[in-house]
Formats: structure tokens, C-alpha cells, sequence
């Protein structure tokens, strides 16, 4: 088995116009609502993402956009996390919430070329021999994104 770190933590090059911002949003009660929803979620494929936010709210006022990628709430990564995961964060904050986002375009973490496959992939081994070398990717977010053949 080989080991390689791919990328280690933050250090994948942007050159786009992306920016992870921090904002805190502030309510009177516990009974106003934030005032965004949010859709896709880890088993969509997608991260989680602002979907509306209604003008005049703590979430407008705070300058969160539709659009914005949640990256973390509180204390709590969530771009593993579903809707209701979130939702439910979201529920158990009092009257300030801290939000890190990740605004604009996200790109994969690495461009992968396709090669043609010239042979079936079978799983199995045949004559103690592996015949199809399979690859893992471990994504920690403290550690970086590693492959694992």
C-alpha cells in the first residue's frame, strides 16, 4: 500500500475571485427567525448552500448572500452535514450566530484527467494478484486531502 498526501491543509492554490468570510449574525430573540434557508447537503453531491435570504433579517443584515457555500457554524464544520443537520444547529443557537461561508464558485479540490479504460475493472484478485489497483481518497480536515493505493 502507498501513502501520498495530495494537498495539505489550505494550501490549494485560488486563483478565482472566492473569499471565506466570517459573519455573526445578531437576533432580538430566540423567536425571530435567521432569515435564510439553505438546500443540497453531502449525499446530493453538493455543499450546503444559501438558497434565500429574506431582506431586512438578522441573516441580510449580517451580509450573508444566496448562494454562499456554509463552510462552518459556530464551532461546527457542516459541509459534510445534511439540511436538517444544519437546520437543527441552527435551532439550538440563542440570539448570536457565528457563520463562515465560502463565496463564489467552488472548484473540485483537484482537475482529474480521465484516461480510457482498456480493460474491465474486477475487484477480485486472480492468481494472488491484484487486477485493478484501487485508489482512496481520505479528506480530514485537519490533516488534508490524502490518496491511498
Amino acid at each position: 500500500m502507498v501513502l501520498a498526501k495530495v494537498s495539505p491543509v489550505n494550501t490549494i492554490l485560488k486563483t478565482r475571485r472566492n473569499r471565506i468570510i466570517s459573519l455573526v449574525l445578531s437576533r432580538s430573540s430566540i423567536c425571530q427567525e435567521w432569515g435564510f434557508s439553505i438546500s443540497g447537503g453531502w449525499l446530493e453531491g453538493q455543499w450546503i448552500g444559501v438558497r434565500q435570504v429574506l431582506r431586512g433579517s438578522p441573516a441580510d443584515l449580517a451580509g450573508l448572500e444566496e448562494g454562499d457555500s456554509l463552510v462552518k457554524i459556530e464551532d461546527d464544520l457542516v459541509i459534510f452535514l445534511e439540511p436538517r443537520q444544519v437546520e437543527e444547529l441552527l435551532d439550538t443557537t440563542e440570539t448570536e450566530l457565528q457563520v463562515t461561508v465560502e463565496r463564489g464558485h467552488i472548484e473540485p479540490l483537484c482537475v482529474c484527467e480521465e484516461t480510457p479504460q482498456t480493460a474491465s475493472i474486477n475487484m477480485g484478485t486472480k492468481g494472488g494478484q491484484l487486477n485493478k489497483e484501487m485508489v482512496t481518497i481520505v479528506i480530514n480536515k485537519e490533516k488534508g486531502v490524502w490518496a491511498r493505493k
